[in-house]
């Protein structure tokens, strides 16, 4: 199973690409918006997945997509007695334990 990830565009660059934030982290990625069917805009959500804006959402569907991979994880527990409920916000430690359950 892939995981896609919601993120909101925060720089606009060159050749159809975007910085993005993912979720609250400090987590940035550079994705292709290509694939978009409407030009994106500074503050708009979209789904990420392997490099790819896929589709925009709204800012109430990134939310509830981001609690829902929070609930997720908190309701994990990886490497033995560890678990992910302790994180505030989602970051790149809590989206990559996800993947990490979704590929077990």
């Amino acid at each position: 199973m892939c995981l896609a990830i919601p993120a909101q565009i925060v720089e606009l660059q060159e050749a159809g690409m975007a910085r993005v934030r993912v979720g609250e982290s400090h987590t940035f990625l550079t994705a292709s918006m290509m694939l978009l069917p409407e030009p994106p805009q500074i503050g708009d959500y979209v789904i990420v997945h392997a490099g790819f804006a896929l589709h925009t959402l709204s800012p109430q569907e990134a939310r509830d997509s981001l609690a829902a991979l929070r609930e997720l994880a908190e309701r994990c527990t990886f490497y033995g007695k560890r678990t992910i409920g302790t994180f505030r916000v989602l970051g790149a430690e809590d989206i990559y334990a996800v993947y990490k359950m979704a590929n077990c």
